[in-house]
């Protein structure tokens, strides 16, 4: 017997799939290096912020912590348009070094 989809949808697939996206190959050491600078600094701004104290952070009550979330995410992708950490500056260097080796 096969069960069908509720509501019209397709079952999905079993067919297996990669976890990470392929690598771009055509991508620019500056692109890459700017996704690693807004990925750390999201990272180092969630990791601040949750020193806080419960309750007396920078949202109040946010058992979800969206707010946070968001807030870390736009402060990364603010952080890396003005190049402030100076982290991306050092990967693209290094990756335009591999790919003038090759």
């Amino acid at each position: 017997m096969q069960a069908s989809a509720p509501i019209g949808l397709s079952t999905p697939s079993m067919a297996a799939t990669p976890l990470d996206p392929p690598a771009n190959p055509k991508a620019s050491p500056k692109d890459a290096a700017k996704a690693f600078e807004s990925l750390f600094a999201s990272v180092l701004i969630k990791q601040m912020r949750q020193t806080l104290t419960p309750g007396q952070g920078l949202f109040g009550h946010d058992p979800g912590d969206v707010l946070g979330g968001l807030f870390d995410h736009f402060m990364s992708q603010h952080i890396t348009q003005k190049g402030s950490l100076g982290i991306g500056a050092v990967i693209e260097k290094h990756l335009e070094g591999r790919s003038a080796k090759t």
